[in-house]
């Protein structure tokens, strides 16, 4: 029987790691499939010591993941990381390290103007300014963030069997 790994957040309490519950249930019935599970706690950490325990936890999954003939990965941003550096850096080494990918991405969401009225918003909330300055640079980067997943994937499937899979029509616009 073929082996399918799906890396997410899983036994947690949120929307990713219920819908890795449904898939994991309905794929077993073709395939042997293991959850890799995320280390939330050591991934979503900031501290320099904690941060490089969640690369080895990344970089320990993406070892495991010859032992697979397909790979799902469960991508929304804040599952791989707090800073845009960390999650490309990341989700990089777990798309390259497969051959036969799906990357099912959760709500994309493009940057369209630097000053959106979120953003603004966000800058005149409090005074604080160089905090709001910090919190808008964040909404931004994340926004690109999916910009350079896509191209991350687009690369890899030049000689890898990869696909995105998304949940509604805007996301579909997003990725293409």
């Amino acid at each position: 029987m073929k082996k399918l790994a799906i890396i997410s957040s899983y036994n947690e309490s949120c929307g990713n790691a219920s819908y890795t519950e449904v898939l994991r249930r309905e794929f077993a019935k073709y395939y042997e499939v293991d959850v890799l599970s995320l280390q939330l706690d050591v991934l979503s950490s900031n501290a320099s010591n904690i941060r490089k325990i969640a690369d080895e936890h990344i970089n320990e999954l993406a070892e495991s993941l010859k032992n697979y003939d397909y790979v799902n990965i469960q991508f929304e941003a804040g599952l791989y990381g707090n800073n845009k550096n960390d999650i490309l850096r990341r989700v990089k080494k777990l798309i390259e390290a497969s051959n036969n990918l799906i990357v099912t991405m959760h709500r994309i969401d493009l940057p369209r103007l630097l000053f959106s009225l979120k953003t603004l918003k966000i800058l005149f909330s409090s005074k604080n300014i160089v905090q709001n300055i910090r919190l808008i640079k964040n909404e931004i980067y994340f926004k690109q963030l999916y910009r350079d997943i896509v191209k991350i994937i687009k690369n890899h499937s030049k000689k890898h069997n990869v696909n995105i899979i998304v949940h509604t029509k805007k996301d579909k616009k997003n990725i293409e």
